[in-house]
């Protein structure tokens, strides 16, 4: 890539390598990763928390991969709204609407509502 003027390319590929060494190295991750690379739209997702800080696609769990990347969207939605995020947790309007939100989502399972 690099002979074509396209260093970009050959970076990415590069990112990209480590991102799937990293989440493929143990078994437990090679199956978050075969899960990751099936469903498009959380594989852009993971991206996105990939390029934010690398460190937070490899929680071990995929409970904790969602909580990473539920704060990580979180805060590019604060940045870009103008919202303080606090250090520890998130802004006081979202964490109400997301606590709504699953008590809503927990009333349609428990009515067999899905």
């Amino acid at each position: 890539f690099t002979l074509i003027g396209k260093q970009e390319l050959a970076e990415g590929l590069i990112k990209l390598q480590a991102f799937v060494d990293i989440l493929s190295s143990s078994p437990s991750k090679g199956q978050m990763v075969t899960d990751l690379f099936l469903t498009p739209i959380f594989l852009m997702l993971v991206c996105i928390l990939w390029e934010e800080d690398p460190e937070m696609v490899s929680p071990g769990t995929m409970t904790g991969l969602y909580s990473n990347l539920l704060t990580c969207l979180i805060r590019k939605y604060s940045k870009r709204e103008g919202m303080a995020m606090p250090e520890d947790g998130m802004p006081a309007e979202v964490a109400d609407a997301l606590l709504q939100l699953g008590k809503l989502a927990l009333q349609a399972l428990l009515r067999n509502e899905t």
